[in-house]
Order: structure tokens, then C-alpha cells, then sequence
């Protein structure tokens, strides 16, 4: 009974949330979920768990090996810091832990619940699915990361989809949708929400870039020797999401209502760096009004919290962090296309990895660090005359695995867009990023690199 009630099609609940227009939160829970849907996201998180851990062991990962014997050591042994790679660590982790996060959040269930859903299936994964002891760093990157990179894919994906449509657009929707959000989309397509008629989507605000040009990457390191990279091609996204207003009378934004996402890569040059991965999300938001302009072009400013994470690529190092706490934004909107945003935050960093040429430490290289991560962005918009924009994050920190010592990395990126024609812009970003280790008993470290990105922007909104 319990497995035929978990692959039943999703109740029409969603009817109950009609607007006055007769349109549905796609991101919303649903309102009347049962022991059902609980059952479901849970299994649905033991479902990717395992998954992963079964093609791990038939690639012959020697860590997949999982006995009792392992087993027991882990339940009675600590945490420790592990030796994997930092792509791995960083990267890697915080997509298994978003299509956990999904995996609650495509059952049915709200942002807190699936939070709770994936802290539990990254806890059980560091003492059951691995021969290695539980790993601090993993159970930070792979919760933190999840929330972010989960909930980020999952309202991407809500804007995809329209249950009012059928035939081809229905497919093509569909299939995007689950490329973006695998675990959501495996849960419409047993659920049969994926062909169900149902009432169509309240969008929220996004705008929504495709990048596409080259990206040139000029490093100094400390004795002031210049490395200059070839030019390679650059592809990246960018996403703004929501517009820092309430919806409805409430004075509150919740859960990811707000959010920021962007992520860069060079394709082609196995020898240049120039990876950019960053994301912010509004955990929760108060709202207060400085204008007495009517509707949704009033000026507000928006105090909250908000979580973090930082994946950055440079030639000289590379580093991730993930922070959570307190952000102010503060919105003046002049018309349409027309506003100013300034956003200023402060981040306590429960984890930071940043890889160091100065020091080799046994089978890994990079240290693992804890500290503070102040933060700003300003956003322009100009209507024709396009976009100009800052944002910059600093980490000051303390090794509390590795070489003794502090280190402190951050970035700062500038860029303009300038629309030609329709929804196309050019744009150029230069992108400044630093590194700097001052070490117990070992030479201090400097060096800094120069990323400049030119590239012709589509975008939709």
C-alpha cells in the first residue's frame, strides 16, 4: 500500500491557490501534503543516495567499498577533514546535495522542510555510503551548497514549466525543466504531473542571461613576473531573480523570493583558469517602504538574511566558501528597466578552502579555513543605455586544517551591458581576484589575476 501511495499522481491541491487570474505558484508546497508526500521525499533522497553510491561502485571508487565493519568504525569515530580534491569538495558536493534538497522540494514539501531533508541524507551519507570517516568539510559544503544550488534550480525549472500546455511545447518544457532540475522532473514524470492539465504559472520576476564570448586571464604573482594567458571561450548564466518587493500585503520576503545567481567557464583550454561560480539567496527579509510611489514602483529597502556560496577558478588558486548572515538591500526603481540596487552584507564562513603554491601539505593542496566574509553589489539599470554593475567578496580567515597561518582571497568583478538590439547586449567584465597567506614559519604568499571578459549577452525577461 505504502509503494502504491508513493508513485499515486500528485493531487489536484494546486487548484486551491488560484490567483484572481487562475494562476498557481509553481514554487509554492503543497498546502495539503500528507504523510504521503513526507514518505516520498524521503525516499526520493535514499532513491539519489543510492543511485550515486551504486555508480560509484561500479567505476570501482575506493571509497565505494562500504562494509559493516566500516560502517561501525564510522558511527563511533568523529569528523575529520578529508583529502579529495577541491573541486570535489566544493563543486561536487553541493550538487549532490541540491539534488537532495530537490528531492524533498519536487515531493511536494516547502524550502524549511527540504532543508531538514537534506541535512539528514548528507549525515547518513557520511556514515553509510562511504568507507572513508565522516568529513566535516562535506557535511558543511554538501548542506550549505544543497540549499543554495537547490532551490536555485528548482524556482529556474518552475519558470519553465506550464501544465496548461500540450504536444511538442509540452515536451520541450518538460525536458528543460528536468535537465535543470533532474529530481524535480523524475518526480512529475512517476507522479504523471509531467502530461496532467492543470492551471498555468504566476511567474515571478527573472531575468535571465546567456553569455557568450572570450575570456582573457592576465595573472601577477608576488615576484612580479606577468603570465598572460590566450584568449578562450567563454560561456556563462546569469540569473536575477524577484524584485526585493513583498508579495501580496506582506511586509516580508520569504525563502529565496530574491536571489542571485551566476556561474562562468572557459571552454577549450585545459591551461586557463577562469571559472566564476556565485550565488546569493534571501533566507528570510523585512520590508519597508521609502517612497509613497503606488504599486510595485515604490522604493523599498530590504533587511534580512542571507546565505552564500563561492566557487572561484584563477590560475594561482582557487577557492570556495560559503557564508551565512546578515544583508541589507536597498531598491530605488526610476521606471521601467530603470533602477539602482545597492546591497551590502557580512557573512560569518563556517568553511573555506582556497589552494596555495607556497606549501604542499600529504595528498592535498589547499587548506581548509574558517572566518568572515564581507560583501556589496551595485546594479544600475539604465533601460536603452544598458547595465553597469559591481560585486565584490572578501574572506578573512584562519587555517583550522593545513599550514598554521591567515589567508585572505576575494574578487571583485565590474561589468557593462549595452543593448544593441531586442533582448541582445555586449558586454564587457573585468574581473579582479587576489590571494594572499601569511604562514607560520614559511614565506608569505601575493599574487593577484586580471579576468576580462568580452562576450555578446541574450537575455530574457
Amino acid at each position: 500500500m505504502l509503494l502504491a501511495a508513493l508513485l499515486l499522481p500528485a493531487s489536484n491541491a494546486r487548484a486551491q491557490e488560484k490567483d484572481a487570474d487562475g494562476l498557481v505558484d509553481y514554487d509554492a508546497p503543497n498546502p495539503n501534503r500528507t504523510a504521503v508526500h513526507y514518505a516520498r521525499g524521503a525516499a526520493n533522497v535514499a532513491l539519489i543516495n543510492w543511485t550515486i553510491w551504486q555508480i560509484a561502485w561500479l567505476r570501482h571508487k575506493d571509497w565505494a567499498p562500504v562494509d559493516r565493519q566500516s560502517i561501525e568504525r564510522n558511527l563511533h569515530s568523529g569528523f575529520e577533514f578529508d583529502v579529495d580534491t577541491l573541486r570535489t569538495n566544493f563543486f561536487g558536493h553541493p550538487y549532490h546535495g541540491g539534488l537532495q534538497f530537490n528531492a524533498a522540494r519536487g515531493a511536494g514539501l516547502s524550502f524549511w522542510e527540504s532543508c531538514l531533508y537534506l541535512a539528514a541524507g548528507s549525515l547518513t551519507w557520511e556514515y553509510f555510503s562511504e568507507r572513508e570517516k565522516p568529513s566535516y568539510n562535506d557535511l558543511v559544503a554538501t548542506t550549505l551548497g544543497g540549499v543554495m544550488l537547490g532551490e536555485v534550480t528548482f524556482r529556474l525549472s518552475s519558470a519553465i514549466l506550464n501544465d496548461t500546455k500540450s504536444g511538442g511545447t509540452r515536451l520541450f518544457r518538460e525536458s528543460a525543466a528536468f535537465a535543470v532540475d533532474p529530481m524535480r522532473g523524475f518526480n512529475r514524470v512517476y507522479t504523471g504531473q509531467a502530461w496532467h492539465d492543470g492551471p498555468g504559472p504566476r511567474r515571478h520576476p527573472l531575468r535571465l542571461e546567456l553569455d557568450m564570448g572570450v575570456d582573457r586571464v592576465r595573472a601577477t604573482e608576488q615576484d612580479d613576473s606577468l603570465d598572460g594567458g590566450r584568449p578562450a571561450p567563454l560561456l556563462a548564466v546569469d540569473a536575477d531573480y524577484g524584485d526585493l518587493l513583498p508579495i501580496g500585503k506582506r511586509t516580508t520576503i520569504q525563502p529565496f523570493e530574491f536571489f542571485e545567481f551566476y556561474g562562468a567557464m572557459n571552454l577549450f583550454n585545459g591551461e586557463l583558469n577562469g571559472e566564476q561560480v556565485y550565488g546569493t539567496g534571501l533566507l528570510f527579509g523585512f520590508s519597508d517602504d521609502l517612497s509613497n510611489e503606488p504599486g510595485r514602483l515604490r522604493d523599498n529597502n530590504v533587511f534580512g538574511f542571507a546565505i552564500n556560496y563561492e566557487y572561484v577558478g584563477a590560475n594561482f588558486a582557487t577557492y570556495s566558501g560559503f557564508g551565512v548572515g546578515p544583508a541589507d538591500h536597498v531598491m530605488f526603481r526610476f521606471g521601467a528597466k530603470r533602477s539602482l540596487r545597492l546591497s551590502l552584507g557580512f557573512d560569518a564562513v563556517p568553511i573555506l578552502a582556497a589552494s596555495t603554491p607556497v606549501i604542499t601539505l600529504p595528498d592535498r593542496d589547499y587548506n581548509f579555513a574558517t572566518g568572515i566574509a564581507p560583501w556589496a553589489g551595485v546594479k544600475l539599470r539604465m533601460g536603452p543605455f544598458g547595465e553597469l554593475g559591481m560585486r565584490t567578496r572578501h574572506y578573512i580567515s584562519t587555517v583550522i586544517d593545513g599550514k598554521a597561518g591567515d589567508e585572505f582571497v576575494g574578487s571583485m568583478r565590474l561589468w557593462y551591458e549595452l543593448d544593441l538590439i531586442g533582448d541582445v547586449a555586449v558586454g564587457v567584465a573585468p574581473t579582479l581576484i587576489y590571494r594572499r597567506g601569511y604562514y607560520r614559519d614559511l614565506p608569505d604568499y601575493s599574487a593577484q589575476q586580471l579576468d576580462t571578459q568580452f562576450y555578446l549577452s541574450i537575455q530574457q525577461q
